[in-house]
């Protein structure tokens, strides 16, 4: 879904139920700001930030998609398959109600393709499906305006069982072509969160977005998971 907002330069965390945060941000004049995921931004979300004059941050779920077996086993967990077919990893101590629990939540799922899987980045399951829900992952741009060319990138993930390494790219799109932005792959020291900021001059005035690339935007958790992004994008103006 795409809209369009006029926007001022704080920040306004639309996630995907629609649900709002605000935050300060550096002044800037900024150019015009749409978001585009695959589900609905709520009006009652957009109105709120024409009202307060905020910029929009993106946000989407990141599935799992496979689980390594011997990371699993060095952390303490163990992998087990749900009648469905969807693995999950749980403690090798837990207790009956916790495994109870956990396969409750495994035959819940519903696997969806995974467009990644084909390209060899993510460690893939046999079936090539992305399973439940392991975190987040954002996206916002914050263009500077005033004939500047250039604009704050802002993106982040987090997952539910920490993560001990990772790999993510953000690509920018403008009238002038494409820009891969990239951290890692690299070690994360057992965090459950991570953000990244670059300030990026020298753009291409004009029509421009920036999108989480889901080929290569992963985390490895602890409990042998590798939990992925989906893409998601934010659009805005270069001036």
């Amino acid at each position: 879904m795409l809209k369009q907002i006029a926007v001022s330069c704080a920040v306004l965390a639309l996630t995907l139920a629609g649900t709002t945060a605000a935050t300060a941000a550096p002044q800037h004049t900024a150019g015009a700001v749409s978001s585009a995921t695959g589900d609905s931004v709520t009006d009652a979300a957009i109105k709120t930030a024409l009202a307060t004059g905020h910029k929009v941050k993106i946000e989407t779920t990141m599935r799992v998609s496979g689980y390594n077996r011997a990371v699993a086993d060095k952390n303490g967990y163990k992998i087990l398959t749900a009648p469905n077919g969807v693995e999950y990893s749980v403690k090798k101590d837990a207790s009956p109600t916790d495994l109870a629990s956990a396969l409750k939540k495994a035959e819940a799922v519903k696997p969806t393709p995974n467009p990644a899987t084909s390209k060899g980045v993510v460690t893939p399951n046999v079936s090539g499906e992305l399973w439940g829900d392991c975190g987040g992952a954002s996206v916002e741009f914050d263009p500077w305006g005033d004939g500047t060319r250039g604009g704050d990138l802002y993106t982040s993930f987090y997952v539910y069982s920490k993560a001990w390494f990772y790999s993510w790219e953000v690509d920018l799109v403008d009238n002038g072509g494409v820009s891969a932005q990239d951290w890692g792959p690299t070690t994360l020291a057992a965090d459950n969160s991570w953000n990244g900021h670059r300030a990026l001059g020298g753009l291409t005035a004009g029509p421009g977005h920036s999108v989480v690339n889901d080929t290569h935007s992963w985390a490895y958790t602890v409990d042998g998971g590798t939990c992925t992004a989906g893409p998601v994008t934010v659009f805005y103006t270069i001036s």
